[in-house]
């Protein structure tokens, strides 16, 4: 099976605390940015990807990489919310067939394998949907506004949402026209085709694909790539 990947690199990365945009620090001497890049390059699964960064970010993310990675087909601008970004991805694509997979990533995850993206294709084209993910680890609290422990999660139910996240073209269509009929703001997109019934798989992920939201995130990744270049991981 055959996918076409949209990574979103739109966010503002305000956590980060850095006057450059989150994404085009270096890691191991790259862009975290050109990471996600040669990753989803190296994927058999992806035939195409998509950009997605800020407007104003545009025409230089053009210039710098889409001569130099040979699946990177477009750079657009993103738009305010996440689901935004991933419609602006979706709306340059040429006509695809319903049951195209596509597979949306947060370019904040530049450590993912390229296996691991393979692995999540192949499920979402049997089931229709799937996510990499993570079973929580530590026991999990539900807590109310007021601060106070409301009830204890068996956390065997629970599992911590990664990137990719992978779909049927049909589906995740329906999926974005519901939330923008119903006004919603969802942090990933399998909560978009959760609103509308469909069932979404988990594969199990791995730490190794971190989420770079601070400083010591970065610092975390870095020794993650240390360790790969090395063949320790």
């Amino acid at each position: 099976m055959r996918a076409t990947a949209v990574l979103l690199a739109a966010g503002s990365g305000t956590r980060f605390g850095s006057a450059v945009p989150k994404q085009y620090i270096l890691l191991g001497g790259r862009a975290i940015l050109e990471h996600a890049l040669r990753r989803f390059e190296q994927a058999n699964s992806i035939d195409q990807i998509v950009l997605v960064v800020a407007p104003e970010l545009v025409a230089g993310t053009r210039e710098r990489y889409q001569q130099t990675h040979q699946k990177l087909r477009h750079v657009v601008g993103g738009g305010a919310r996440r689901q935004d970004s991933m419609a602006a991805g979706l709306a340059v694509l040429a006509p695809l067939d319903e049951r195209t997979i596509i597979a949306v990533h947060d370019v904040a995850r530049p450590l993912i394998r390229p296996a691991l993206i393979d692995e999540c294709v192949r499920i979402a084209a049997v089931r229709g949907g799937c996510i990499v993910g993570m079973p929580a680890q530590d026991t999990v609290k539900a807590v109310n506004a007021e601060g106070l422990i409301e009830r204890t999660v068996p956390r065997e139910t629970v599992w911590l949402a990664q990137t990719p996240q992978a779909f049927s073209l049909g589906v995740l269509r329906r999926a974005v026209e519901h939330a923008q009929r119903a006004a919603l703001t969802v942090t990933d997109e399998a909560a978009m085709v959760e609103a509308i019934g469909e069932p979404v798989a988990v594969v199990r992920g791995d730490v190794s694909n971190l989420k770079i939201t601070t400083p010591a995130d970065l610092l975390m990744a870095e020794a993650v790539l240390s360790q790969e270049e090395s063949g320790c991981a």
